[in-house]
């Protein structure tokens, strides 16, 4: 998949790993952002909770980072 490198849709952090969250129906797409390679997680929000993206995070966070950073919309002028 592509590396996202901006995005209209909520972008949070959780521990080092920062998300992309796009909502669908009952199922929660979470993408990494500002690693590279990008990883897409399902998350089926009646037999997960988003604690499981804390897990990946560990993982995830040994992935090489592209200095793409989720911006606090006060930051977006």
């Amino acid at each position: 998949m592509a590396v996202p490198t901006v995005s209209d849709l909520p972008c949070f952090a959780q521990g080092s790993v920062d998300w992309i969250r796009d909502a669908r129906g009952q199922n929660v797409v979470y993408t990494t952002f500002g690693r590279s390679p990008a990883v897409q997680v399902v998350i089926d929000t009646k037999r997960a909770t988003p604690d499981a993206l804390q897990d990946l995070g560990d993982a995830l966070s040994t992935l090489p980072e592209d200095g793409h950073r989720c911006l606090d919309p006060q930051d977006v002028g």
